[in-house]
Order: C-alpha cells, then sequence, then structure tokens
C-alpha cells in the first residue's frame, strides 16, 4: 500500500458520523489495535473556531517545557499525514502508510463503517506510542458527547470560540478536570461556566488578554496564544504539579518560534506582487481574514489589493459583500469572485450576486478558475507594491499551494 492508495481510500470515507455507535465502534477498533487511549495524557481544543492554530500554540509550549508531545488535527490543507505531529516534527508520508496500513487492516476485520475521523484517531495514537509522547493535544470536531474523541480522558479542555449551542464544548468535560476558554463572547462565556460546573468540572478565569506578540500577529492570534499558553500552564502546574518555565512568557515564545500559525492566514513576501493566503469557511473566518488584510495593508501599505474570494453556500451571500466592501474601503482594491471550483464546492457567487456587488461602489470581477482569477489580479495589480489576498473554501487554498512554486 502507498500514499496514494491511503488517501484515495480515506477520501471515499464519511468524515464524521458523530454519535454512540461512531464512540463505541472507533472504542472496538482501538481494542483490537491493543491501544487503551485513556492510558495517556490528553489535552483538548474545541469549538467552533481557531482550534488548528490553538493546537499548534499548545504543542510548541509543551516543547519549551520539554514535555514529549504529540498531537492529532482534526482536518489538513495538503496530505493527511499532516495531521499527526510529534514535538517539531511533522509525520512523514512513509511512517503514516505503515501506521495507517495497519490501521485499515484492523478495520477491515471488523467490518465496520469507519469515518477518517475515528481512523484518523486511531492512527495518531500509534504514532503518539511510537515516538514515546506523555502528553496528546487532540484538535476535538465539534461532535459533543458522541465525538469518538471522548474515547481519550481530557485532563484540560481548551476552547477558543463556539458559535452556537456550548453543549458541543461542555459535554466533553470530565469531573474534576479543568476547561478554560478565550471566547469574546460573555454570553457564551456564562453558559460554558454554568454547564461545566453543573457537570463537576474545574472552570478556570477565562482569557481575555492578548499575548503580547508583534504586530499585525497579537491582534490575529493573541488570543489563541494566550489561550495555549493557559492550557499548558494548567496542565503543568495543576496536572503534573511543576514549576512553569517559558508557557507564561508568549514573547519569549514566539522570538524562538515565529513564523505561520498552522490554520491561520500565511503571508508570502517573496511572491511578486506579494500574496496572503487563508481558509474561510464560514462568514466570521472570513471577517477575520479581512481584518488581517487590513492590519498586513496598516503595516506594508500595499498600493492596491485584489481580494480573490471562492466560498461554499454555508456562507451567506449578501453578508460577505457586506464584509467585502467594508474592506475595500479601507484598502484601495478589487475583488474577484469564483464561482465554481475543481471539487465542484457549490459556490455562493451568482451571476446576479456579481452584478449587484459590483454596483455597491466596489469594483468586482468575475473569474471561472484560480488560474483566471491570478492571471487578472497579476495584470491588475502592482508586481512590486501590490497584495494578492486570496481566501475562502479549502479546495480553493489547496489548489494555490499546489501550484504557487510553478
Amino acid at each position: 500500500m502507498d500514499i496514494g492508495m491511503v488517501r484515495a481510500y480515506l477520501e471515499r470515507l464519511p468524515v464524521y458520523d458523530h454519535g454512540v455507535s461512531s464512540v463505541a465502534r472507533t472504542a472496538r477498533l482501538a481494542s483490537a489495535l491493543n491501544l487503551t487511549p485513556r492510558a495517556i495524557h490528553t489535552l483538548f481544543i474545541a469549538g467552533t473556531h481557531h482550534q488548528s492554530t490553538t493546537v499548534d500554540g499548545v504543542l510548541r509550549f509543551l516543547h519549551e517545557e520539554s514535555i514529549a508531545a504529540a498531537c492529532i488535527y482534526a482536518t489538513q490543507i495538503s496530505a493527511w499525514s499532516d495531521r499527526l505531529v510529534a514535538g517539531k516534527e511533522v509525520c512523514t508520508q512513509k511512517v503514516f502508510v505503515a501506521i495507517m496500513s495497519r490501521v485499515l487492516a484492523a478495520a477491515h476485520l471488523l467490518a465496520e463503517p469507519y469515518t477518517s475521523y475515528e481512523l484518523m484517531l486511531c492512527a495518531g495514537l500509534m504514532y503518539a506510542a511510537e515516538k514515546k509522547a506523555s502528553v496528546i493535544v487532540l484538535e476535538v470536531a465539534g461532535g459533543g458527547a458522541g465525538d469518538a474523541a471522548t474515547l481519550f480522558q481530557p485532563l484540560v479542555i481548551g476552547v477558543p470560540r463556539v458559535v452556537g449551542d456550548v453543549g458541543c464544548v461542555t459535554s466533553l468535560v470530565v469531573p474534576g478536570y479543568f476547561f478554560v476558554t478565550a471566547d469574546a463572547s460573555r454570553n457564551q462565556v456564562l453558559r460554558m461556566k454554568q454547564e461545566i460546573l453543573m457537570r463537576g468540572g474545574l472552570w478556570i478565569s477565562s482569557v481575555s488578554a492578548l499575548a503580547p506578540l508583534p504586530h499585525p500577529v497579537e491582534q490575529l492570534y493573541g488570543r489563541m496564544v494566550s489561550l495555549a499558553a493557559s492550557v499548558v500552564r494548567v496542565y503543568v502546574e495543576r496536572v503534573l504539579h511543576k514549576p512553569l518555565c517559558v508557557a507564561q512568557r508568549p514573547a519569549v515564545y514566539w522570538q524562538r518560534h515565529g513564523g505561520a500559525f498552522r490554520g491561520g492566514i500565511r503571508f508570502f513576501p517573496q511572491k511578486t506582487p506579494q500574496v496572503l493566503l487563508g481558509v474561510a469557511t464560514d462568514l466570521e473566518m472570513m471577517e477575520h481574514f479581512f481584518l488581517g488584510v487590513r492590519l498586513f495593508h496598516y503595516q506594508h501599505t500595499f498600493t492596491q489589493c485584489a481580494l480573490i474570494v471562492a466560498v461554499s453556500q454555508e456562507i451567506d451571500g449578501e453578508m460577505l459583500v457586506s464584509a467585502l466592501r467594508y474592506v475595500l474601503k479601507t484598502v484601495p482594491g478589487f475583488a474577484i469572485l469564483i464561482p465554481s471550483l475543481p471539487d465542484a464546492s457549490t459556490v455562493v457567487f451568482s451571476a446576479s450576486l456579481v452584478e449587484r456587488t459590483a454596483r455597491m461602489v466596489m469594483i468586482v470581477y468575475g473569474a471561472d478558475s484560480l488560474s483566471q482569477a491570478l492571471e487578472r489580479a497579476r495584470q491588475l495589480v502592482d508586481a512590486q507594491g501590490g497584495l494578492i489576498a486570496i481566501a475562502g473554501a479549502t479546495a480553493l487554498v489547496q489548489e494555490y499551494l499546489a501550484r504557487k512554486d510553478t
């Protein structure tokens, strides 16, 4: 079995199937592989937004504390093996194929309808064992009590943001263990606190201060880095009962690591024009990306910006147009809207919406593909002082990363 076969198999499976049956079937698979999820310390990062970025921060802080840690991400941009990380080392495709081959063999013998998420949880546990990790950081997919991740026992749960029902995170808490959130909504924080205390969890004061990081990173990710530091501080001081080294000083963390955050906005200053790239699968994520565009503009003062956008039908087109209008009032430039992508995801930009958008005091173009959008953007944007900002569906970002060096 090679990486192509593994990838093709995983991509044919449903991603999630939250419920009691998911938990039970994943438990049977773990048992068949002689895995004991509750035998290893586990930290959950759960919620609806910014989990990957927070997991990245937690993993880096644990490394600074000299704690052998591994993590399992719930999503990936490029390779499936990217979901598994130990310390600073991303799982290689060779190791991933070897581990997943064993997982798939056991799943085949059990003959149950596994999801890719369930298989990746077992693969991640095997990878952590191979790397002799003492703690796993797990990005929880949002299934609440019916999430297969509940096979693990979370000693600390960190929640960067929850939109909607808070039960998707509060139902994960284990009596006697810790819960910390960085959600900016006071109402959501109060709801979470009430439910956590009712369930016997230990509530830690919510994180509100931004970590002191360089501009514009502080404004974009300061809250998530503060949450990551808090999760590690609680784990080290109140679970391991050890003194803390670096996690209490996020500025030191940034000096040592820097660079882009997993799941965050990526900046390519070496490109001409320069490129800003980010996944934004809902309106809140898109608004966060637009904030990044404005902050990078204040820092670099781009002569013009081309916003290339393609999103799925889950985003309200009219609301997104309003957000586009706001950012183009503060940053000189124009938008290019792509109505469809190679993965056949349904996109909200109909021809009539593009026409209406163009009448809303904005310069807006349509494009049939990312290639066409990039070609038009490069024709209109100054190569030296301009910016091309690409945001939206995961497929859009994947396509750009696959071709950015060509």
